[in-house]
């Protein structure tokens, strides 16, 4: 229930979270770039920015990677529906490019 509960809250708030630096929000948009736009985040990012999701959320990891998944299918398909995924691909990899 905690793990719905938690999804209906970070779902309601993604318009206003997105110019946040949110570690959720940024767990999330990788798991976008992965699942939509086939673009891999560097592995060096994705752990510690899981741990600080887990610290952010309350949940445990197993939830909380749960509550991403559900959350970046919808964040995506929000996406994909509103025409703004292929901007945020692109932004994504421009993104990863100057990590790597």
């Amino acid at each position: 229930m905690k793990t719905v509960l938690a999804l209906s809250a970070f779902l309601a708030a993604t318009p206003a979270l997105a110019q946040d630096s949110s570690p959720t929000r940024a767990l999330v948009n990788m798991i976008v770039a992965e699942q939509f736009c086939g673009i891999d985040a560097p592995q060096a990012y994705v752990g510690p920015m899981g741990d600080r999701a887990v610290v952010e959320t309350g949940l445990t990891m197993e939830q909380l990677t749960y509550t991403a998944y559900a959350a970046a299918n919808e964040v995506g398909k929000q996406y994909a529906a509103n025409g703004t995924l292929g901007g945020f691909c692109r932004e994504i990899g421009r993104i990863y490019g100057g990590l790597q």
